[in-house]
């Protein structure tokens, strides 16, 4: 038989206005271009599983280009690197994590559906990165006692955050074993007789592709409502390694998780 290619995407139609989708689609597989490497697919595949997953968010306010600078970015104690540092001074929903010395942002996307959280240690004080005991305490129940309403308020903030992009190729095949997803790649006991009349046939691999992109992009400059209001200027100064998390931000569940350690 010939080897079957099939590609997901991560697009939510209930996101996207109307005509929008075919655009939205068209500009998703200009940025996966080379998803498949030259040996992904041989004489010997069968079935090959491409998800694809493509997000660069619009952020409720937006950055002022013209206030994006060249700035240091302090890799370790020692160490820098260049990097494009976006800068603007607004409110948000900040707090400060003081049993792991660090401080963490909220930054809302422009639908309100997504925000981007910032765990930032207050300098590079500990390990390689600074971000050794944050990332010891992390975990889904100390994210959400982090967050918590009572322990966050809304902060006039003088805000300087990095402008990035990450891509990342993940083999998932493993993980999928190691739940139980054994039978599919067998083809002793595998079953796609919905997708195909050839017996035998088993899923070859799993491709799963990410690419998060970070940029000025937003609507424009607003408030955030609240009650609580700190009226001093505080600041989040993200020029070393921090952890980013991208929240959906009624089920409280990560849509993408990672750390900024280097340009």
């Amino acid at each position: 038989m010939e080897p079957m290619v099939v590609i997901t995407a991560d697009l939510d139609a209930d996101t996207l206005a109307p005509g929008q989708f075919e655009e939205e689609g068209r500009e998703l597989q200009g940025h996966f271009e080379n998803i498949l490497a030259d040996n992904s697919v041989n004489d010997q595949t069968k079935i090959l599983v491409v998800n694809a997953a493509y997000f660069v968010g619009k952020w409720m306010k937006k950055f002022p280009e013209s206030e994006t600078k060249e700035c240091p970015f302090r890799i370790n104690q020692t160490d820098t690197k260049p990097v494009q540092m976006m800068n603007m001074e607004a409110t948000f929903c900040m707090g400060h994590i003081d049993g792991v010395n660090c401080k963490i942002i909220e930054l809302p996307f422009q639908n309100k559906h997504l925000s981007m959280l910032i765990l930032l240690p207050k300098d590079v004080e500990d390990g390689p990165t600074g971000l050794e005991q944050v990332e010891k305490q992390l975990n889904s129940e100390t994210l959400l006692q982090w967050t918590n309403p009572s322990m966050m308020a809304n902060a006039k903030v003088k805000l300087s955050i990095p402008k990035f992009k990450v891509e990342k190729m993940i083999d998932p095949k493993a993980s999928l074993e190691n739940l139980g997803l054994k039978n599919i790649f067998n083809e002793d006991t595998s079953d796609f007789s919905g997708m195909s009349e050839t017996k035998g046939v088993a899923l070859s691999n799993v491709i799963h592709r990410v690419s998060l992109e970070i940029t000025e992009d937003g609507g424009d400059s607003i408030e955030v409502p609240g009650s609580r209001i700190l009226q001093h200027k505080d600041e989040f100064n993200a020029d070393h390694p921090f952890i980013y998390i991208i929240r959906h931000n009624k089920t409280r569940n990560i849509v993408f998780f990672g750390k900024f350690c280097s340009p």
